[in-house]
């Protein structure tokens, strides 16, 4: 006689089998990506094993392995609050933007007392608003955000937005533009400075047009910075406002203008910028109307009147030079290499020297520590999304090639 057969067992398989499939379906990579990292003790130099890496917003939580190392699966493309946590060491909490189409790299530093943390200060920006940090990145403070709540700012809204944070020379003061999206007739556009507390905040001048990239001369009475010209918004030129003589004046010559990222000299003589545009032969005031179209940007010094420009660079693209703190030399930004990292040049343009081999594709906004022993840029160096504008900022040494990682998403720093 025939046994009958029973077919449940069969669809349990079946339906274990299609449960299977739904969880490994796909994960939308444009809503969701992963973060990777290190969390690394600023008391003994090296990694901490079993730190609590926390994202507030998802309740979820993940141990560093023996080296330090953390992954972060599957968050939410948004801004997240990260908290690091450690025996023995003072929590640290930070902003993140999680970002789509590839992993994010972040190493945190963390101390036993942060109050103890003694370190050149550094501003930067940070979804619109103007952050301070150590040069680890442990104490974060937004500073703009004081001011947005400061009883006599109460018409600022979420239209503003701060940037291009630069130290006064004596550390008391920080300089910033502040452009607003807003169409009304109090609009905040503008050149301000406000105290490095984030208090007493006051506009030097106005601005009509979308500005970036400035500089304050030794002084802290001459202000350099890019600008979109008012009346040609495919121009972008150089502007310099005084505030002994209240006087605004362009610095770009000419009827088309490519000029980018000024930088005073510290002895206010002399300044250095990028430019798309070639200068024509020995004439020191125009430019080659042919090369408009050509891909490449340089560097350039002129001085503080705007004449006597000279091209010091020639091969590849550059962009974004600093000087040094004694005036003797330039660092700039250039992929002539194949990859884009951090160069250095004496202030003739002779002597010019690769100083990182990250590998990356992009980097912008270095500067140097005020010692002169540092400098900080942006780069994407082990960044796996895509990143047109990088906002983690990295220290280099040249004295020891030391590279480290200070925070993310803080672009334009400034120390």
């Amino acid at each position: 006689m025939l046994k009958k057969i029973s077919y449940k067992p069969l669809l349990l398989i079946g339906i274990s089998f299609m449960s299977s499939c739904a969880l490994l379906a796909p994960v939308d990579r444009g809503k969701y990506s992963d973060v990777v990292g290190h969390v690394f003790s600023l008391d003994t130099n090296g990694p901490i094993p079993n730190a609590q890496v926390n994202v507030i917003e998802q309740s979820s939580a993940e141990n560093t392995d023996r080296n330090g190392k953390f992954y972060l699966r599957g968050l939410p493309v948004e801004w997240l609050t990260v908290e690091i946590k450690a025996p023995g060491y003072e929590t640290v909490t930070r902003r993140v933007k999680i970002e789509p189409y590839g992993d994010k790299y972040i190493d945190f530093w963390i101390s036993k007392n942060n109050d103890s943390v003694k370190s050149e200060k550094i501003v930067f920006e940070r979804a619109g608003d103007i952050w301070l940090t150590d040069e680890y990145g442990i104490n974060q403070t937004n500073l703009t955000e004081k001011i947005k709540n400061q009883s006599f700012n109460t018409d600022i809204t979420s239209t503003l937005f701060f940037n291009s944070p630069v130290w006064f020379a004596n550390k008391t003061k920080i300089a910033y533009i502040l452009n607003d999206g807003a169409t009304n007739p109090n609009t905040k556009n503008g050149l301000w400075v406000m105290s490095s507390a984030g208090k007493l905040s006051q506009r030097i001048t106005y601005i009509d047009s979308q500005a970036f990239k400035l500089s304050v001369n030794n002084t802290g009475n001459s202000f350099i910075f890019s600008m979109i010209d008012p009346d040609n918004s495919t121009n972008t030129g150089l502007y310099k406002y005084s505030n002994v003589n209240n006087k605004m004046e362009a610095l770009s010559g000419g009827y088309i203008s490519k000029d980018m990222s000024p930088k005073w000299s510290p002895k206010s003589n002399m300044i250095t910028y990028a430019s798309s545009l070639t200068e024509v032969g020995n004439i020191s005031n125009l430019y080659d109307v042919n090369e408009i179209s050509g891909p490449r940007t340089q560097i350039f010094t002129m001085n503080s009147t705007g004449l006597s420009r000279k091209q010091l660079t020639f091969s590849g693209e550059n962009n974004d030079p600093s000087w040094s703190p004694d005036g003797d030399k330039i660092t700039f930004i250039s992929n002539r290499s194949g990859s884009s990292e951090l160069w250095l040049m004496n202030k003739d343009g002779s002597g010019q020297r690769r100083l990182t081999d990250t590998g990356a594709t992009r980097a912008t906004n270095p500067t140097w520590s005020s010692d002169g022993q540092r400098i900080i840029f942006n780069t994407n160096y082990k960044q796996k999304y895509s990143s047109t504008y990088p906002s983690e900022v990295w220290v280099f040494e040249p004295s020891t090639y030391n590279l480290r990682m200070i925070s993310n998403d803080a672009s334009n720093p400034n120390w």
